[in-house]
C-alpha cells in the first residue's frame, strides 16, 4: 500500500513538473513573439517617420507647391486612424462593451487628449510648411535633434534620471542618423525661417508625445483600452484640422481628393501608419 502512495506521488510529482514546464514554455513563446511584434512596429514607425518628407516632395510633381489641398490630406489620415482605432476596439471587446466604453467615458477623459491633438495638428501642417524652406534631406538631419529635446523634457515631466550608457546611446543615435543621411555631395540647404520652424517642430513634437504618454500611464488613460484612447485623440484632430482649416485658403471644410496623386496616397499611409505606430510605443 505504501509503496503504490508512492508511486502516485511520484507520478503526480512528474505531471506537475510537465505542465509547469509546458505553462512556462508557453509565457516564454508569448513573451517572445510579443517583443518581436514590438520591435516590428518599432522599426516599421520609424521607417514611415523617415519617408514622410520624401513623399510630400515627390507628391509636388516638381512643382514649387502641392497640387493638392494638405488639409484634405490630414483629415483622411485622422479619419483613417479613427476608422482602425474603430475596428481594433471591436476586435478587442466586441460591440456592445464597446458602445457601453464609449458612452462611459468622463467628459475629463475626453478633453484630456485635446491637448495633444491640437500639438500634433500643428506639427503636421509644419511637416508641409518646412518643406517650402529646407530640402527633405536637410529637413531629416536637423529633426534628429528630437531625439535630444525628447530626452530631455522626459526627464523634466517624469524625472526619471538617464544612466551613462543611455546618454551616450542618444548621443550615438542622433550623430549616426545624421551621418547616414548626408551623401557625400550632398549640402545643407536652410534658411533662417526653416531654421525657426525646423527648431519649433523638435520641440513641439516630443511635447506632444510626452503629454500623450503621461495620460497613457498616469492620467485618466491610465489602465484603459490604448484604442479607446486613441478615438479621443483622434476625434479632437479632426476637428482641429477643421478649424485649421477655416483660417487658410486651403479650406478643410472642403474636403476634396483632387489633385492626389500616387505620393499622395503614400503620404497619407506614413501619417496613419506612424501615428498608430507611435501611439502604441509610448504607451507600452
Amino acid at each position: 500500500m505504501q509503496n503504490f502512495e508512492g508511486e502516485e506521488k511520484s507520478v503526480l510529482k512528474i505531471k506537475t513538473y510537465y505542465f509547469d514546464t509546458e505553462k512556462n514554455r508557453s509565457t516564454n513563446t508569448f513573451n517572445v513573439l510579443n517583443q518581436i511584434n514590438q520591435y516590428s512596429i518599432l522599426l516599421l514607425t520609424t521607417l514611415l517617420c523617415g519617408l514622410y518628407g520624401v513623399f510630400i516632395e515627390k507628391s509636388k510633381l516638381g512643382a514649387d507647391s502641392e497640387p493638392y489641398n494638405p488639409g484634405s490630406v490630414f483629415i483622411v489620415s485622422e479619419v483613417t486612424k479613427l476608422s482602425l482605432s474603430f475596428l481594433f476596439l471591436v476586435q478587442e471587446k466586441g460591440w456592445k462593451d464597446m458602445v457601453s466604453t464609449l458612452i462611459k467615458t468622463s467628459t475629463c477623459e475626453w478633453l484630456m487628449f485635446c491637448v495633444p491633438a491640437s500639438i500634433y495638428c500643428i506639427t503636421n501642417n509644419l511637416d508641409m510648411i518646412i518643406l517650402r524652406y529646407i530640402d527633405p534631406t536637410t529637413t531629416i538631419i536637423l529633426y534628429q535633434f528630437k531625439i535630444v529635446t525628447t530626452a530631455i523634457l522626459h526627464w523634466i515631466v517624469f524625472r526619471k534620471n538617464l544612466k551613462i550608457y543611455q546618454k551616450y546611446g542618444i548621443l550615438f543615435l542622433m550623430v549616426g542618423s545624421v551621418v547616414v543621411t548626408i551623401k557625400n555631395d550632398a549640402t545643407l540647404q536652410v534658411n533662417r525661417m526653416g531654421l525657426f520652424l525646423i527648431t519649433l517642430q523638435t520641440f513641439l513634437s516630443p511635447m506632444a508625445g510626452i503629454y500623450t504618454e503621461w495620460v497613457y500611464k498616469n492620467g485618466t488613460g491610465k489602465n484603459k483600452s490604448i484604442h479607446q484612447q486613441n478615438i479621443s485623440m483622434y476625434l479632437w484632430g479632426i476637428l482641429f484640422n477643421f478649424v485649421r482649416g477655416t483660417f487658410t485658403k486651403d479650406s478643410a471644410l472642403s474636403i476634396s481628393l483632387k489633385g492626389f496623386n500616387i505620393w499622395t496616397w503614400l503620404v497619407v499611409v506614413c501619417y496613419a501608419g506612424s501615428g498608430l505606430g507611435i501611439s502604441f510605443i509610448i504607451y507600452v
